[in-house]
């Protein structure tokens, strides 16, 4: 919005602007008061600072110190020895060279040191860079002791005074008087290590000239002028530690040595002081000092930290306490502005995060509840701000308008629930209405003689079987069952060859069960449907002459039942690959372009449900083309029954054994006897004798070893059931009689079964059974016979009889056989019912019954969040 040009007035400021306008001056105000305080406890700390470094190169110079004695002490003694003996030079070299170099490490940065510290600290290390010239005299010339003993005093004195003006630099400081101490300990440690280094040479040379003895007078008197200014700069404590540690039997054996000597050279007798006595006792001496010393740097050092931690903490505190003073200015305007600022604060943000988090999620909460309007109260969003003026009714007028988008929210949900609703009853409904004709279709099958007819009978058939499974796709995505599900495991080639007979191109599918496993009931009837979706579309995508193999294996590992699909067809880009496998991994809410790629959907949604993953890949082979890979768990999979056929009474007249379990029937699979003779076998392939009503026939598509194999003996029996027939090109091809087909004896049955019968059994699939086929398309069971022998068994042979030598009846123009009536009736009547009384039935407790199974169901689907279908349907179940 564009609001016009006005001048800039206060009444135009904002609110913010006119809270700085009013804080301004109290701050100025602050910040001058508090400004000189500021500086000055900055600059104490800046110094702590500055004392701190220079308290750490004074540390390092009395290193070099201590290196540098000794190694004077070092030279005497091999100036004595006769230069033989420099071991003990050698090891003081190396000592002296390492704390050289830490000093100069600690020495660069001299910005941070006082400039009289840098000054003296730069010509200590000037002196220091000297030592190799007087270390090369020594060891190669006969320099004099006297002369290196002065020579390594000039060194030692550079050092001494950098101790001296780093004391000078912190004299101001709370800290000075401790340094000064240390200064004085520093010194007078040099004194009397210049003793020590005069009193062992005179040792060594059993002389002590006049002008010797008055350097050691001159360092016993600087040595005594120097405790005495440590006792001066000192506290109590330091001069109480250092009376107690130097002190004892050695510190008097040096003093005693000291006099010794200086009594000796006043009365020109030689030197009678032992050099390794003197050596012993100077360097405990200067040990016992050193210690003190070492005590007063540490607690100089450590007072320092404290007085530059505690300058820092009062600068903080400084500055904390002029920030809350501006605080205390500010809260002034802030508690004039709360009441605007921060309610319209809390709007926006509150307005925000329901647009962006809140809202989307309390839908998506609502979409996925299983009844929407239970949830719309505890989904209600609020703006937390509780004033009645104007900000406080704009908070009431945005929560209505969030509480009508809840609400709608439940009624979209709701409408989506009753759509899916209407749509699984009418993919039921049309599910149901499919297998009836499909039950329609197999009764035409089976009184129908005619090929074309009869093929074209198989193509309305086998279109009715797809128009099923779209059905079914209907039911996947609004997210129902696929109907009855099986109560036992399903062997692996079963579902396979299944899934083969549900698409349109079946004869072009290549089968292989590797595994003899078996799927769970509960799964297998998923597992069909999503094998079937994967090979219609391998076989739409590819060329019409080639192959798709469907094949199913253990892993290496055999942790998981492996199903390929591969196709030669043209293949897919890897971005595409990509997507498609990400889309079956998680696959996205329904949309308008679900119905464009429905067997994506249907197949993601089936493995999401059962937990099998699925994926996609380039072909891998010469010919391209893709492979869909279905990875089973094995904790969906069981071990694989051997097929049990009921055993074949050859008794003349067997008692009648047919048991059926009424709702816990499993299916019976067909022995190795059907599906596997060759033309020319001479062994007789028998047929099991076919119960009323009829069996359900097998489903078609299995992959044929010899799909042209030529079939007769159809019209042996007129009223048999009529098998699937093999693709539709070659219907006529089955009813063409076999020129080189000798007829075999009958079965038990009474039936005649050709070899050409054996080959086209097992070109219709050679590892499941027509019944166990039908069982997985269709969803049904068929009851279990343990035995096939009857009371009747006379009359069928008698009709078996008749029908051997019968021929066809005449057929008139419509192509159909004209049947007599009668003529080929079973002799015989049924038996007579069991005389027994049924007992009656009990209406008040089939009420009770009823009533529980319909609160069970109930119950079952709360659980379950699957929606009660508006409209009652009926599931096809065992014929």
């Amino acid at each position: 919005m564009v609001f016009p040009w006005r001048p800039p007035t206060m009444a135009n400021w904002r609110v913010r602007t006119k809270l700085v306008v009013v804080m301004v001056p109290l701050a100025l105000a602050v910040f001058w008061l508090a400004g000189n305080r500021i500086v000055a406890q900055e600059s104490t700390y800046g110094d702590l600072v500055r004392a701190q470094h220079a308290l750490e190169v004074c540390a390092r110079g009395w290193e070099v110190t201590d290196a540098l004695q000794a190694e004077r002490s070092a030279v005497m003694g091999f100036i004595h020895s006769g230069r033989k003996d420099s071991a003990s030079l050698v090891e003081a070299v190396q000592r002296v060279d390492a704390a050289h170099a830490a000093l100069r490490a600690a020495v660069r940065a001299p910005e941070q040191l006082n400039t009289a510290v840098a000054a003296s600290a730069d010509k200590a290390l000037t002196e220091l860079d000297g030592l190799d010239g007087l270390r090369r005299t020594v060891q190669q010339t006969r320099y004099p002791d006297v002369s290196a003993l002065a020579r390594y005093g000039q060194i030692l004195d550079g050092l001494v005074w950098m101790g001296r003006s780093t004391a000078d630099s912190v004299s101001t400081l709370p800290v000075g008087s401790d340094v000064a101490a240390l200064q004085a300990l520093g010194a007078a440690q040099e004194h009397l290590s210049t003793q020590n280094a005069i009193l062992v040479a005179a040792a060594y040379s059993r002389d002590l000239p006049p002008q010797q003895a008055n350097l050691l007078r001159a360092a016993q008197s600087r040595f005594d002028a120097a405790i005495g200014e440590f006792t001066a700069a000192a506290g109590p404590q330091l001069r109480q530690r250092y009376q107690d540690v130097v002190s004892g039997a050695e510190v008097d054996e040096r003093s005693r040595l000291v006099q010794l000597a200086l009594v000796q050279s006043g009365a020109n007798r030689p030197i009678s002081v032992d050099a390794a006595a003197a050596a012993r006792t100077g360097a405990a001496t200067a040990g016992r000092i050193t210690a003190v010393r070492n005590e007063v740097a540490a607690g100089a050092g450590a007072t320092t930290n404290a007085l530059a931690t505690s300058a820092r903490q009062t600068t903080w505190e400084v500055s904390a306490g002029i920030v809350a003073v501006l605080l205390i200015a500010f809260a002034v305007a802030v508690l004039m502005a709360r009441t605007i600022l921060r309610p319209l604060r809390v709007l926006r943000h509150t307005a925000l995060r329901v647009a962006k988090h809140d809202l989307p999620e309390a839908i998506e909460r609502i979409l996925d509840h299983r009844d929407p309007f239970d949830v719309v109260d505890d989904e209600i969003l609020t703006v937390p701000i509780h004033s009645r003026e104007e900000t406080g009714q704009l908070a009431r007028a945005f929560e209505t308008v969030l509480f009508a988008a809840v609400h709608l929210a439940a009624q979209r949900a709701h409408l989506r629930d009753n759509v899916n609703a209407v749509l699984v009853s009418l993919a039921r409904r049309s599910q149901t209405l499919l297998e009836h004709l499909l039950a329609g279709i197999d009764v035409l099958e089976r009184d129908e003689q005619d090929p074309d007819r009869l093929a074209r009978l198989f193509e309305l058939d086998h279109l009715a079987t797809r128009m099923r499974r779209n059905s079914e796709n209907l039911l996947v995505l609004s997210g129902a069952g696929l109907g009855t599900r099986l109560a036992r495991p399903v062997a692996l080639h079963e579902v396979l060859y299944a899934a083969v007979s549900e698409i349109e191109q079946y004869t072009r599918v290549d089968t292989e069960a590797k595994a003899e496993v078996a799927v769970l009931g509960h799964v297998a009837k998923d597992l069909v449907h999503l094998l079937a979706e994967l090979l219609d579309n391998a076989t739409v995508m590819s060329e019409p002459p080639t192959k798709v193999t469907l094949r199913g294996d253990l892993d290496r590992r055999r942790r998981h039942l492996v199903i390929e699909v591969h196709d030669t067809g043209m293949g897919m880009p890897e971005d595409l690959i990509r997507q498609y496998n990400q889309f079956l991994a998680a696959p996205p809410d329904l949309d308008v372009k679900a119905a464009e790629r429905m067997g994506l959907h249907v197949v993601a949604r089936l493995a999401q449900r059962h937990g099998i993953p699925v994926s996609l890949r380039a072909g891998g082979t010469l010919d391209g083309g893709i492979t869909a890979r279905v990875a089973v768990p094995v904790t969906l999979l069981a071990d694989a029954q051997p097929p049990v056929l009921p055993a074949l009474h050859a008794t003349a007249n067997p008692q009648p054994q047919l048991v059926a379990a009424a709702g816990e029937a499993e299916l019976v699979q067909p022995s190795d006897h059907e599906g596997h003779a060759q033309p020319g076998d001479e062994a007789h392939t028998t047929q099991l004798p076919r119960p009323t009503p009829p069996a359900r026939r097998s489903v078609s598509g299995h992959v044929t070893d010899s799909p042209a194999s030529p079939v007769d003996g159809h019209a042996a029996d007129s009223d048999a059931t009529t098998e699937r027939l093999e693709p539709i090109a070659e219907l006529s091809e089955w009813f063409t009689p076999d020129q080189g087909a000798v007829p075999k004896p009958a079965g038990p049955d009474g039936m005649r079964t050709t070899a050409a019968d054996a080959a086209s059994t097992r070109s219709r699939g050679s590892g499941a059974g027509p019944a166990a086929l039908y069982e997985l398309r269709r969803g049904l069971r068929a009851a279990t016979v343990t035995s096939w022998s009857a009371p009747g068994d006379p009359g069928w042979d008698a009709a078996n009889a008749i029908l051997a030598g019968a021929t066809l009846d005449e057929q008139p123009g419509s192509g159909l056989p004209k049947r007599t009536p009668k003529a080929r009736l079973v002799p015989g009547s049924p038996a007579a019912p069991d005389s027994a009384v049924t007992p009656t039935a009990d209406p008040e407790r089939t009420r009770r019954h009823l009533g529980s199974l319909q609160r069970g169901v109930q119950r079952a689907r709360d659980e379950a969040g699957t929606p009660t279908p508006p409209i009652a349907t009926t599931e096809v179940t065992d014929r």
